[in-house]
């Protein structure tokens, strides 16, 4: 005996099928996060190819991923490397994109991270405004020999010595350890011109630094370093505190090289 199915029957078993398979293949195909591709504290959206999060890593690695644009000063912004609660290292990420184009960079970073890198850690990336990303790692062995770093020595303004923030012409020394450099004045300004990171803000420090400062040249003759700077943003600014701070900032941070006894200081190549 034949059994006739109409149509209309075919259609009412065939449509919600058709529905419920076009329904799965939306969650599965568009909703499905892109492998790596992770958010930032501020909602920012970036990949991490290596290292994922959670994964073991040794003492000698490479960070590679991809952060927005905007993220990057002068091509990098800072890697915090924590271990036990605590910051053992301070590197930097470079890209060899155009990072003054808008979209996602890749960038890179090597780390050799040989004391204090052991059991839990993490790697923060910084950017260079109010934005941060944090990888909880665990390092797989311990590395006992000592990185050789440089202590730089900066200067910002301090909320907590200055509450109402009127000593203009007085900042505060920061002490952050950097990878050995032979050029310490342009590290200095390179670490000065990128700012407080968001856990040194926390704490109080600030810089009245336009963001977009960057170093033309740098020379020390006769005691007296010689430092020619370019902002567009720093035209605009005109309050006698903000320019007496970062003065301080400039002159009191290249006063800590070896036999600079005092600094002259040119933006957009006006005295300062």
């Amino acid at each position: 005996m034949k059994i006739k199915v109409s149509k209309k029957t075919i259609l009412a078993i065939s449509l919600p099928a058709i529905l419920l398979l076009c329904i799965a293949g939306y969650f599965l195909f568009f909703n499905k996060e892109k492998q790596g591709q992770l958010k930032s504290k501020n909602g920012s959206v970036l990949e991490m190819q290596y290292p994922l999060p959670n994964s073991e890593i040794g003492c000698e690695f490479e960070i590679v991923g991809k952060v927005p644009n905007s993220w990057f000063k002068e091509g990098s912004f800072f890697v915090d490397i924590k271990a036990g609660g605590k910051n053992v290292l301070s590197s930097l990420a470079f890209s060899e994109e155009d990072w003054l184009s808008d979209g996602l960079k890749t960038f890179y970073s090597t780390i050799v991270c040989k004391d204090g890198c052991v059991g839990n850690g993490e790697i923060v990336l910084n950017s260079k405004g109010e934005d941060s990303f944090t990888i909880p790692v665990s390092f797989s062995t311990s590395c006992a020999a000592q990185l050789e770093k440089t202590n730089l020595t900066v200067f910002y303004g301090y909320s907590k010595e200055d509450n109402s923030s009127t000593n203009c012409g007085t900042t505060y020394p920061f002490k952050r350890n950097v990878p050995k450099t032979v050029g310490i004045g342009r590290a200095s300004l390179e670490v000065l011109f990128f700012g407080p990171i968001d856990s040194e803000k926390e704490k109080g420090y600030f810089s009245s630094l336009p963001q977009d400062m960057e170093l033309n040249y740098l020379r020390v003759a006769d005691g007296v370093a010689y430092v020619d700077l370019f902002s567009e943003l720093f035209s605009g600014i005109t309050e006698e505190c903000s320019l007496a701070r970062i003065k301080s900032q400039i002159t009191n941070t290249l006063k800590e090289m070896l036999g600079v006894n005092d600094v002259s200081i040119r933006v957009n190549g006006e005295l300062m």
